[in-house]
């Protein structure tokens, strides 16, 4: 995403493919991720004017500041007529989706100590469930740290739990609202995570996942 132009993930904008700009939460001083109401979507002929019209700052300074306002920064891509830096960035899945939704879902909500979803007793449970499954060699790694709250995790790892063993684990640990919403994001990641992504509904599923999840 920085080489198309786009700032960090955590600024402001920090998405690469709308105009969603993310407020600054001046009481937990970071950035309020929350909201998932549309946005109109970046254009690549905007996206280079804006930084085009960053460049003629006359100080670094100012010019970091004009960026953070329209997020988006010169990248020597922008000069190939053939290249759309908005459609050509890809949606990074380990960090987006595991190491991040789903690593944040599991730690700060399901094991949340205000309303624990999964208590310790079920982790065995769980852990038991994925040992007993037979799954093919080229799946990869398969999680065994499950016992010892999914402790020390590997992005490969946290991408199976959540496409091969999380529905049929959770099934019956989960409030049946928070299953079936988790199921919503666990359908996206299918659509996702497949080496060839064809049109498929994976952005009206995210959507729905977080206005579900959202309180």
């Amino acid at each position: 995403r920085k080489t198309c132009g786009f700032l960090s993930h955590s600024a402001g904008f920090g998405c690469s493919k709308c105009t969603k700009l993310f407020p600054y939460d001046n009481v937990k001083k970071r950035l309020n991720f929350s909201g998932f109401t549309p946005c109109p979507p970046r254009s690549h002929n905007q996206h280079v004017f804006n930084a085009l019209q960053n460049m003629k700052a006359s100080t670094r300074t100012e010019r970091e500041v004009k960026e953070k306002r329209t997020g988006s920064r010169y990248s020597e891509l922008m000069r190939l007529p053939y290249f759309d830096c908005v459609q050509f960035t890809i949606i990074d899945p380990m960090h987006n989706l595991f190491l991040g939704t789903a690593k944040h879902v599991l730690k700060n909500i399901w094991l949340n100590d205000d309303d624990v979803k999964i208590s310790g007793k079920h982790f065995q449970n769980i852990q038991n469930i994925v040992d007993s499954c037979a799954v093919p060699k080229s799946l990869g790694r398969i999680p065994h740290k499950i016992a010892s709250s999914f402790s020390s995790f590997t992005a490969d790892q946290w991408k199976n739990w959540t496409l091969v063993f999380s529905l049929l684990c959770l099934n019956g640990i989960l409030p049946t609202a928070e299953l079936e919403c988790w199921r919503l994001f666990v359908q996206a990641c299918h659509c996702l995570c497949t080496p060839l992504i064809k049109e498929c509904d994976a952005g009206l599923l995210i959507l729905c996942f977080f206005n579900s999840a959202s309180p």
